[in-house]
């Protein structure tokens, strides 16, 4: 999607505690849902992106050209590394502390705030 967002609905846990101290970021949010089918994993997908993309006035980008792709992969990895070097490491080994304690199983980011000020 445009402005950065990206989503993923997912069946198997893809949030280890180390990524989400060290590697979360605000507008790459996930859902995990266990036990169901892939094509009710496709369709949870589209219904949240549909909902997402109304919520924030948002387009999804129509340019599906391998080079945009790695290009966005490459942007990704940079803003990961700029992100880790960023963390304050203490703070981040409290956050893997908390998760291992309370896991998640979705991410909604600045999603999730932008909702609440609505």
């Amino acid at each position: 999607m445009e402005k950065n967002w990206s989503l993923a609905v997912v069946n198997r846990s893809v949030l280890s505690s180390i990524s989400y101290a060290f590697f979360r970021h605000p507008r790459k949010l996930f859902k995990k849902i266990e036990n169901v089918p892939v094509n009710i994993l496709l369709q949870s997908l589209l219904e949240w992106r549909e909902q997402v993309c109304s919520e924030l006035n948002l387009e999804l980008i129509q340019d599906v050209r391998s080079e945009t792709y790695f290009e966005k992969q490459h942007s990704n990895r940079i803003d990961r590394k700029n992100t880790l070097l960023r963390k304050s490491v203490i703070l981040a080994l409290l956050e893997m502390f908390w998760f291992s304690l309370n896991s998640k199983s979705e991410w909604l980011g600045d999603y999730e705030k932008l909702k609440l000020n609505r």
